[in-house]
């Protein structure tokens, strides 16, 4: 059996379609296997207020969609946590809508070169959120 793909104008217009609204970015601290069977509620998200830890809020219209090949992506902007305190290891990080602690977007990445280890006051994470209509910028 062969299978199609969707042109680069129907993966622009998903992408377009998809960042409509504004999303949280959610860090996680399990070590648990991405897939695309992987629910959200299988990751330890860490608690919004602990050690001073708060999800981002990417904004409606800070993304960027660009139509290339193979793949067509989005990226916003870099993003930066300074972490109050130890978390552990952070594995990676989640979507979730902005107005809702629990609606998936449908978009885990973890770090292929984590976990990082958060273990002291002032600590920094910076990631640059990536989109693809095929999955996270684990593909690029």
């Amino acid at each position: 059996m062969s299978h199609g793909w969707w042109t680069k104008e129907t993966e622009t217009r998903m992408l377009n379609d998809h960042l409509d609204e504004a999303m949280l970015i959610r860090l996680f601290t399990n070590p648990c296997s991405v897939t695309r069977a992987t629910a959200l509620t299988s990751l330890t998200g860490i608690v919004s207020g602990y050690l001073g830890y708060a999800p981002i809020v990417i904004g409606v219209g800070s993304w960027t969609v660009t139509s290339a090949d193979p793949y067509c992506y989005a990226t916003a902007p870099s993003l930066l946590w300074t972490l109050m305190g130890s978390h552990g290891p952070i594995y990676g990080y989640y979507y979730t809508a902005a107005n809702s602690d629990t609606y998936p977007m449908g978009c885990i990445e973890r770090f292929s070169d984590g976990p990082y280890s958060m273990t002291r006051t002032g600590q920094q994470l910076s990631i640059t959120p990536v989109l693809g209509a095929r999955g996270v910028s684990s593909w690029m």
